[in-house]
């Protein structure tokens, strides 16, 4: 009863149900999933995009992701995007997420996207804030709108990430 109701909750539309599919690796609603994330914006997009990775991976799916990042001052969908690209390996969602901390203004989202590539590089520790060369450039500013010496903090930051890729 329960996989039914998951099912039909995919039918309309409901990112949460993908997801709970996904984490059970039950692929027999992955068609509409895919129907589903045509039609999704915001957080449901990031949502579908993901379960139908993790249940058919395939790396094309990280420019759902990356559209996400064009949205305007949207920073907790930024960040969760930067979180999700962190399942991905190809080079145009790593070129997004070193961009997301050259360019964002929010803490949070170039937070997110510097552990997501640690990760995805197999960086140890995953945590940028265990990186304190890195930390102390990346930590501030917390605002949409940075300065020109906060620009080039950052695209130092991300020179001094990109040394750490094996």
């Amino acid at each position: 009863m329960a996989l039914r109701m998951l099912h039909k909750g995919i039918e309309f539309g409901d990112s949460y149900a993908a997801e709970a599919l996904a984490a059970m690796g039950d692929t027999r609603a992955l068609d509409e999933m895919r129907v589903q994330l045509r039609k999704s914006t915001d957080h449901h997009r990031i949502r579908f995009a993901l379960a139908i990775n993790s249940l058919s991976p395939n790396d094309s799916l990280a420019n759902e992701l990356i559209e996400e990042f064009k949205l305007p001052f949207e920073w907790n969908i930024h960040m969760r995007a930067a979180i999700g690209l962190r399942y991905f390996s190809d080079t145009a969602s790593e070129r997004a997420l070193l961009n997301e901390i050259e360019q964002n203004g929010k803490f949070l989202v170039r937070y997110h996207a510097s552990n997501s590539l640690l990760w995805r590089w197999d960086v140890t520790p995953t945590d940028i804030s265990k990186h304190p060369e890195i930390w102390e450039l990346i930590r501030n500013p917390d605002e949409y709108v940075m300065t020109a010496d906060e620009r080039a903090r950052m695209r130092e930051a991300v020179m001094r990430l990109e040394r750490l890729r094996k």
